[in-house]
């Protein structure tokens, strides 16, 4: 039988070795090591990193630059590797949704993922773009005693970006009567994200000199111009 056993550590690497020193009752000891083998099973821990990123970009546009921090990591064993990653900070990135996945590995093997999602999204912040609006004033001239007249024009039309415009009021159509004066016409046209665009434009109603009141204004003047020269004649 030994009376008492003392161990001593020693570690090398990854394996942690125990010395045994026993000594019995008589002159007679033994020695002996116990290995035991250490095991890295714990994957690397991301500490920080990106949720979901949201760029929006004008309709029409294919996509956006995007830009974040890399992922902060850390590992039991001190070191941590980045293996790969499906893109990098600063990428473009096209419409919609697309997803980036970052892997990170340690010296025995175990790895973790992280994975976020960049998200582009168009909107329409251009109004519709306006064709045929009339530049200039449209004049009506009508007979004296009337009190409206008719104005005709080329109506306008709008296009846009998402393909689609639409015409939500005008004040007045081609045919309309239009009374004496100045009368502002204005068109307004939307699209799908209630953008607006608008055609103004004026139509003047006035009256003129029909023919016959102009014959009449002429007979009157020469029968006036005829008087004086009669009497004109007749003092000579």
């Amino acid at each position: 039988m030994y009376s008492a056993c003392t161990r001593r550590p020693e570690i090398s690497y990854v394996f942690y070795f125990f010395t045994y020193t026993c000594t019995f009752t008589n002159i007679y000891f033994c020695s002996f090591l116990i290995y035991q083998n250490v095991v890295d099973t714990t994957p690397p821990t991301v500490i920080q990193g990106p949720e979901t990123i949201t760029r929006v970009i004008e309709l029409g546009d294919g996509g956006v630059i995007v830009s974040w921090e890399d992922l902060a990591v850390t590992d039991s064993s001190g070191t941590q590797t980045l293996i790969s990653r499906s893109n990098s900070p600063d990428s473009f990135f096209p419409v919609g949704d697309t997803s980036v996945t970052y892997l990170y590995g340690d010296e025995s093997g175990n790895t973790v993922t992280y994975t976020f999602c960049v998200t582009v999204q168009p909107i329409d912040t251009v109004p519709p773009t306006i064709s045929n609006c009339p530049q200039q004033v449209i004049s009506v001239t009508i007979e004296l005693g009337q009190s409206t007249g008719v104005a005709v024009w080329t109506e306008p039309t709008a296009t846009d970006l998402s393909g689609s415009s639409t015409l939500s009021s005008r004040t007045a159509a081609p045919g309309d009567d239009f009374v004496i004066g100045q009368t502002t016409v204005v068109y307004t046209f939307v699209d799908a994200s209630n953008n607006m665009a608008t055609c103004v434009f004026t139509v003047n109603v006035e009256t003129g000199l029909s023919y016959i009141f102009c014959a009449h204004v002429i007979f009157v003047i020469l029968q006036y111009i005829a008087k004086l020269c009669t009497g004109s004649c007749k003092k000579c």
